[in-house]
């Protein structure tokens, strides 16, 4: 088996332009906040309702199967969408969990960021806790989740320029990795290397190296996993 390789973020050529038009819906400045489907998002979808009244002169726009009587009027809610990078793009601030995909549109489109892991995914508490330590995200967790706690980070994270500085800078950077194009060559120098072995076997070992792309998606500095701690691929 070939070395691990560092291509950078993966990501749909959707997410790689931020100047895309503001979407339909929605007037700019708003956060973004995208929730699953699961109930354990439901406090977080309640903690926005509840403190974004606070935020007068910012609109929320949230993407969860939630719904609620009560809902500011500075405040949307909408379904999943089958495009959502204008949203992302337009967005001043993004709240959302930290799974790879999740990590690496943020981080290709600059984006000031609230990170809240769903507690146990590895990945995204090591997601979280590196975006953290690179400068451009806060993050809370479920167990001390609060509004209050919640209004708070919100707050920061608007009004403190350091961490908007911070994403467009790893932005700029992983514009000039290029990691989708990387892995499109990658696929093809596997195809061609092993194109005397079954599709099967071909398949697998395609999918075990995105795998491996998707666990290291950062280096050095980019890189989201503490040096002190392993994942396995």
């Amino acid at each position: 088996m070939k070395k691990q390789r560092f291509i950078g973020p993966v990501v749909s050529s959707k997410f790689s332009n931020s100047r895309q038009p503001d979407p339909p819906g929605i007037s700019s400045p708003f956060v973004l906040t995208v929730l699953s489907g699961h109930s354990f998002s439901l406090p977080i979808f309640n903690g926005i309702l509840n403190i974004a009244d606070r935020f007068p002169e910012i609109n929320f726009l949230i993407f969860a199967k939630f719904n609620s009587d009560n809902i500011p009027k500075n405040t949307r809610v909408l379904g999943f969408s089958d495009d959502i990078s204008p949203y992302m793009a337009a967005a001043e601030l993004i709240i959302a969990q930290a799974g790879h995909s999740t990590a690496m549109e943020i981080l290709t489109l600059g984006k000031p960021a609230l990170i809240i892991p769903i507690k146990g995914q590895i990945e995204q508490e090591y997601n979280a806790e590196r975006m953290k330590e690179l400068g451009m995200c806060e993050t809370l967790d479920y167990e001390s989740f609060n509004g209050e706690g919640l209004y708070e980070k919100i707050h920061l994270l608007l009004n403190e320029k350091k961490f908007k500085e911070k994403a467009l800078q790893y932005s700029e950077r992983t514009g000039q990795m290029n990691g989708s194009q990387k892995l499109q060559i990658s696929f093809l120098s596997y195809q061609i290397g092993y194109n005397a072995i079954e599709v099967g076997t071909i398949n697998f070992l395609v999918i075990s190296n995105l795998w491996t792309y998707y666990t290291n998606i950062f280096k050095s500095d980019l890189n989201p996993y503490p040096k002190d701690k392993k994942i396995k691929s």
